[in-house]
């Protein structure tokens, strides 16, 4: 075990590796970053800003670890106590442990917590409700992110099982279990060195994507630049036309979307709302506000309250259809 002495040498460390959270925003499948935002952050590029969620999540974390330890009688092995159960694999800064694979030393993890009375790992989640991908407790049925993380540090500790002790609402604590799966190892680990070599080290960018992180990360690149306009390639008509033909789609698709929307609003009627396999339909009703014309009183001399009222409207609020599909987490809210 070796000692990381100051906050710089830790960032450097964990920039020298690729983590549980980055594979998944390698392959694409983070809901949060993408593999730009992985090359970005390993050269020293770019810092995920620290959220309020993220705060709030790491806090609660020694309650959600104390409340898993309770429920299956475990005793929990968490911070720079599990960089002694992986010797020359690990190393420590205030309180946090990093694990290196034993093969690959560009592939890393920092594990929530060791359970070796039970040979496993723990994964300490808070999230605010239980949506549709979070299925039963017990199974493996949890976001595919989680997943992969989950799979990344069974590979790094060559432990057979990981749990994921995830608190929803604040008040409700599930566990569920993902078991050992070479297979998607091998593919995890492969896929992790070949970024780093071929990106990383290289400082090559990773292909082009969908994502407005690059779009973020190309447009910064090129802020400054000539004024010449050069002639355009096959290249640059091809992606011409895939742009223009993706505007008139989205156009076409606008269009349909309200045509579904207004059948919608006229099939609730004056009733509150719909409910069925689908999801729910229902209307928001805003009631009217009070509005004040400050202008118009301002130029009278010094007024009354009575006068202020004269001043005063009531200003009506369009209602408007609240549809929330039943297999997504949040719902989506247009006005009519």
């Amino acid at each position: 075990m070796s000692v990381v002495e100051t906050k710089e040498q830790w960032l450097t460390q964990r920039k020298g590796g690729i983590g549980g959270t980055d594979i998944s925003a390698i392959l694409g499948l983070n809901p949060w970053r993408n593999a730009i935002d992985v090359y970005l952050a390993k050269l020293g590029l770019a810092q995920q800003p620290e959220t309020q969620a993220m705060r709030l999540g790491n806090r609660l974390e020694p309650v959600i670890a104390e409340e898993y330890a309770d429920l299956t009688g475990s005793t929990l092995v968490r911070g720079a106590e599990i960089a002694r159960l992986f010797p020359g694999l690990a190393n420590v800064w205030r309180g946090h442990t990093i694990i290196e694979h034993r093969e690959h030393r560009c592939l890393i993890g920092t594990p929530d917590a060791i359970v070796p009375d039970t040979e496993r790992g723990l994964e300490i989640k808070n999230a605010g409700f239980q949506g549709r991908e979070w299925g039963r407790p017990g199974t493996d049925e949890i976001p595919r992110h989680y997943l992969l993380q989950c799979a990344w540090y069974m590979a790094l500790t060559g432990l057979s099982h990981w749990d994921v002790a995830v608190l929803f609402s604040g008040n409700r604590m599930e566990i569920y279990t993902v078991r050992r799966n070479a297979e998607l190892e091998s593919a995890l680990l492969k896929v992790g060195v070949d970024f780093w070599q071929r990106h990383v080290l290289t400082q090559t960018p990773p292909p082009i994507d969908a994502s407005k992180s690059y779009a973020q990360y190309l447009a910064k690149k090129f802020r400054e630049g000539s004024e010449q306009v050069v002639p355009s390639t096959p290249e640059a008509e091809q992606w011409a036309a895939r742009l223009r033909e993706a505007q008139e789609q989205r156009a076409r698709c606008e269009q349909a979307e309200q045509l579904a929307r207004n059948h919608l609003m006229d099939l609730v009627g004056r009733n509150k709302g719909i409910q069925g396999t689908f999801g729910k339909a229902t209307w928001v009703r805003p009631r009217p506000q009070a509005a004040t014309d400050w202008e118009a009183m301002a130029r009278s001399f010094n007024p009354t309250p009575e006068q202020i009222e004269q001043f005063t409207t009531e200003k009506s609020r369009s209602a408007y259809l609240k549809v929330t599909f039943a297999e997504r987490e949040e719902s989506n809210e247009h006005a009519a």
